[in-house]
């Protein structure tokens, strides 16, 4: 094996470290007094951290419900309230690729700032697929905490883990929580002593490239547990593997990153105390090698508080509640009962629905009911969807399931409102990238062997200009660029809403039609015609309409004739639609025994 690919082994597949000296003034990874102290604070954090990793699969589990594998959730979840509030929010939150966009203020590098602003681009749609990494780092979030590692493979092509790195390509991948571990006596992150994640690798690759205790080493298996006994994620849709289910000899590695030292260090999870499988200087971005995601700080805590943990109580109690009205529900019998001739009541339950037939003693017969799901069970059940939609920051509103408004102009009122709620979320995530594009641009800026082939759109024109991204064009000091990401571009985005976008706009331009013409400026109907069929989705619009060649504006004045007197009245019908809070409340008093007005009711029954 050669260096520069053992190197990258023994950095996790992720070997953007390179060699140089190591600040040994209060951690010595030669020592083993020290290496034993490492350990030991290591698995003390993990402990801890093992009633967070409880929880998310907790949660987790209510999430995908008890269809979805033999581990899911133990009973069923007939109300998924969880699954549609992380669904709706992870919708919100990454609904398309982040644009870069990249400045500085010295004109002499404006030109290098465009072209790193295309360089990053390029990267995070095609070389590393961003789109798929956020997607899973907001749904990651939304349970606990969202880790991605950055930078860029040297060295060979390795596959660890189950991830592939192509040599001197940039990546940025996902840490499982139930793999991360972090400092847990830090109060923030900033002052973690050490951060890192678990990964496996091949026995004799980590025998070869162990600095130290490399011959005791032995081969472990994971088996969706961790050693404490825990579960771990996987196991809900893996279930309960064992070593015939793995043909390589593994072992499971950890490697952290101490921020005083500045190192990285791998050491092997179980075996000698005193075992070593690398250590290296690290170079890289000031921040390190991990980016974190997160949607709920706490006062002095270091882990955060998910979405999911301020939901799950009112899901599960909602879906208990639920679960009980069906077996109330179920267990209703309707049964005739008789006084006298049994023959009466041989006929009732014999003839089909409209059959004639006659009764001696009709009076004798009497249809009684057993049972059935409790009244005021259901006003309750009602009641769980507006206090979970409440909680979820209006969650009707957000996911757009009913209207909430009786009319148009106060909806949108409340759908700007939801925007507000959901505002600093939005914010968090444009950070996350935002951080994200600054280190894949640092390894991407200092990489001397890294060239880029791009393409420049001149605004406005169909002109597209070849350009290579060279190391003598990126000669300059990397924190000359801000860079940042285009608030639009995390926005859902979709044909229904750029059409709805473009009737407005015509309904603003069209009456100025007329000042327009005087400053020369048309409307291009033929572009606005076709431009309505792509939004709409109609492809045969050609087939519809024939598009010719305008005929030359005849010379001289041009006679026109006045339009013949018309009258138009419009007449405006304030009628307020149905709302599923006025109709839930139209039900609920029904089921306690209530008599709600009319107007009440037939609100509830409107379309």
């Amino acid at each position: 094996m050669k260096e520069s690919e053992a190197h990258t082994v023994a950095t996790g597949g992720m070997g953007f470290f390179h060699g140089g000296k190591v600040d040994m003034a209060d951690f010595d990874p030669r020592n083993e007094d020290d290496v034993k102290r490492l350990k030991t604070a290591v698995q003390w954090s993990w402990r801890e951290m093992e009633s967070y990793r409880t929880h998310r699969i907790r949660a987790i589990r209510q999430f995908v419900g008890k269809r979805y594998s033999n581990s899911g959730a133990t009973q069923e979840v007939p109300l998924p309230y969880l699954a549609l509030a992380v669904m709706t929010y992870r919708k919100k939150l990454a609904a398309g690729l982040p644009k870069v966009q990249c400045h500085t203020e010295h004109d002499s590098l404006r030109t290098k700032a465009t072209k790193l602003e295309l360089a990053l681009n390029h990267i995070l749609e095609f070389e590393i697929g961003y789109r798929e990494t956020k997607r899973l780092a907001v749904l990651n979030a939304m349970f606990g905490q969202a880790i991605v590692k950055i930078g860029v493979s040297d060295g060979h092509s390795v596959k660890i883990d189950g991830i592939l790195h192509d040599a001197g390509q940039p990546y940025c991948d996902l840490i499982s929580t139930d793999d991360w571990i972090q400092h847990m006596r830090a109060r923030r992150w900033e002052q973690l002593g050490f951060c890192g994640h678990r990964y496996l690798v091949d026995i004799d690759i980590a025998r070869e490239m162990a600095k130290k205790g490399g011959e005791d080493l032995e081969p472990n298996y994971r088996t969706y547990a961790n050693e404490d006994g825990s579960d771990r994620a996987e196991k809900i849709s893996r279930g309960n593997p064992n070593q015939d289910g793995e043909f390589r000899k593994q072992i499971e590695l950890q490697e952290l990153w101490l921020p005083r030292e500045n190192i990285i260090i791998t050491l092997p999870v179980e075996g000698p105390e005193t075992a070593i499988i690398g250590y290296h200087e690290y170079q890289g971005p000031e921040n390190g090698p991990y980016r974190r995601l997160h949607y709920g700080d706490v006062p002095d805590q270091l882990m955060p508080l998910p979405p999911s943990s301020l939901w799950i109580a009112l899901h599960e109690f909602a879906n208990s509640l639920f679960r009980k009205i069906a077996e109330q529900a179920n267990r209703q019998k309707s049964q005739l009962v008789y006084h006298g001739n049994p023959e009466d009541a041989q006929k009732v339950t014999e003839f089909q629905d409209g059959a004639a037939f006659g009764l001696d003693s009709p009076q004798n017969l009497k249809e009684v009911k057993w049972g059935g799901y409790d009244a005021q069970n259901f006003a309750l059940s009602t009641q769980m969807r507006d206090f979970i939609s409440w909680f979820c920051g209006n969650l009707d509103s957000l996911a757009a399931l009913s209207p909430q408004a009786e009319t148009l102009g106060q909806e949108e009122i409340l759908q700007a409102g939801t925007q507000g709620i959901m505002g600093e979320m939005i914010d968090l995530t444009r950070e996350f990238d935002r951080g994200v594009a600054r280190d894949i641009g640092w390894y991407f800026w200092h990489d001397p062997l890294y060239e880029l082939p791009l393409t420049y759109r001149v605004k406005g024109t169909s002109l597209k200009i070849p350009m290579r991204f060279t190391a003598e064009d990126r000669e300059a000091d990397y924190y000359e660029f801000n860079i940042d990401i285009d608030p639009y571009s995390t926005t859902a985005d979709s044909p229904a809403s750029r059409l709805k976008e473009m009737q407005s706009f015509l309904q603003d331009t069209v009456p100025m039609l007329p000042m327009m013409a005087q400053q020369g400026i048309s409307l291009n109907f033929e572009n606005v015609l076709r431009l309505r069929a792509k939004y709409g989705g109609m492809e045969d619009l050609d087939r519809l309409i024939t598009f010719i060649q305008p005929q030359e504006a005849p010379q001289g004045p041009v006679e026109t004739s006045k339009p013949a007197t018309t009258e138009r009245r419009n007449i405006r019908i304030n009628k307020p639609g149905r709302t599923r809070n006025g109709a839930d409340t139209a039900l609920v008093q029904a089921a306690l025994g209530g008599t709600p007005q009319a107007t009440e009711m037939e609100a509830a029954i409107r379309p």
